[in-house]
């Protein structure tokens, strides 16, 4: 356990503010309650702190991380954690950096859980940005739509296109390293988004055709990624 320097809040939530003044109190160390804009110009190790939030406040996250916030999150809820991270998926980023205290609230499950909170790592702050910078609808229209439509039209050359999806899929694994991973359900099937793409590729080539429940099938698993992508974007004003 490393205690931090500081402890921080979103404004307007008193439980949340409650908790980090005892906190602060406690460990004898700085706090903050901000406004989410306040980020961009918070110091490099507020930068790193924990924040404290609640529930209703989730919807701020995504904005954070855009904006260079890297500090472990830990939110007061009604719900347990686990249950939490199925609804907010930005809740799973970086085992150890996002943790729940479930009410009735205890102040030794608020400091222990704290103190164990880790930052994110450069490397995956950036990566979960890069992520949540991908517009899945304009993706999909420029660079999965047009490919679709010729794979129905008459005559196209099938490899041709094969290997254009496979290098826009590629692409768009590499931008979005978790919802690669996410497990969707497709055809009955649940498996992971990129293996998804893997059999429907490795399928098409193999018959050497590809009809319009093919095309379908892709279409679903596009959406699906899109779908993935859009719920970690929640609220990305910080507004």
């Amino acid at each position: 356990m490393t205690k931090p320097k500081a402890i921080l809040t979103l404004k307007g939530d008193p439980v949340s503010t409650s908790a980090i003044v005892t906190i602060s109190a406690c460990l004898e160390i700085e706090q903050q309650a901000i406004f989410p804009a306040d980020v961009i110009n918070l110091s490099r190790y507020c930068k790193l702190s924990p924040l404290i939030i609640t529930t209703n406040q989730i919807k701020y996250l995504a904005s954070l991380r855009l904006h260079g916030f890297g500090g472990g999150i830990l939110v007061l809820s009604a719900e347990s954690f686990s249950k939490l991270k199925e609804k907010h998926r930005i809740l799973r980023w970086s085992q150890g950096s996002h943790e729940a205290c479930q009410y009735p609230y205890q102040l030794i499950d608020i400091l222990t859980k704290v103190l164990n909170l880790q930052p994110l790592l450069d490397t995956k702050l950036k990566q979960l940005q890069k992520e949540l910078k991908t517009n899945p609808k304009a993706i999909l229209k420029t660079k999965i739509a047009p490919c679709l439509k010729r794979l129905t039209e008459p005559n196209h050359n099938l490899e041709y296109e094969l290997d254009t999806l496979s290098i826009v899929i590629r692409d768009i694994c590499d931008r979005t390293p978790a919802a690669r991973h996410a497990r969707i359900e497709i055809n009955q099937q649940t498996a992971q988004i990129q293996e998804h793409f893997r059999y429907w590729i490795e399928t098409v080539r193999s018959e050497q055709t590809c009809n319009l429940e093919q095309i379908a099938i892709l279409q679903q698993v596009f959406n699906g990624w899109g779908d993935t992508i859009s719920q970690n974007g929640e609220a990305l004003s910080l507004d």
